[in-house]
């Protein structure tokens, strides 16, 4: 008998390594649910990109298509731009912070949104999986979740 309470503890303790959480810093245009993204969907990033897409916003994965401008010498006047222009750029940061033996690395995770027209940093996501238990990705739907509640509406 105790070796089921013994797992049962086991199990609780390391699923208490997994957290995900995130909140609104700032207003989200509803008429306007266009993203730019990072290229790739390892870690987090696949199940980001799933969520947002099922979720009606428009996903521009960029890469290469800065635009550079200008004169070089004898005045350095060079403009970059870029061809496309999302209104939102979510700023993606993962780190292995348990090497798994089996299966996907747990991840620590923040993602920060942010509104090109204002440059401010509208919305975070941020967390951790676990091996086993947790997922790295187990929190995207909640997070977008949040994310979704916050459209339109101002943090407070």
């Amino acid at each position: 008998m105790a070796q089921p309470k013994a797992l049962v503890l086991a199990s609780l303790v390391l699923s208490a390594c997994a957290w995900h959480e995130s909140r609104p810093l700032g207003t989200v245009d509803p008429a306007d649910k266009v993203a730019l993204l990072p290229t790739g969907t390892f870690g987090l990033l696949g199940a980001l990109k799933d969520e947002l897409s099922r979720r009606g916003w428009t996903i521009i994965v960029s890469q290469g298509d800065d635009r550079v401008t200008g004169r070089v010498l004898p005045d350095a006047d060079v403009t970059i731009s870029r061809e496309r222009k999302p209104r939102y750029t979510f700023k993606v940061e993962q780190r292995t912070w348990n090497p798994c033996l089996i299966g996907a690395n747990a991840l620590r995770y923040e993602v920060s949104v942010i509104d090109n027209a204002s440059g401010q940093e509208v919305f975070l996501m941020k967390g951790r999986g676990d091996c086993w238990f947790g997922r790295n990705d187990g929190g995207m739907p909640a997070a977008v979740d949040r994310l979704e509640a916050a459209v339109g509406r101002r943090p407070g």
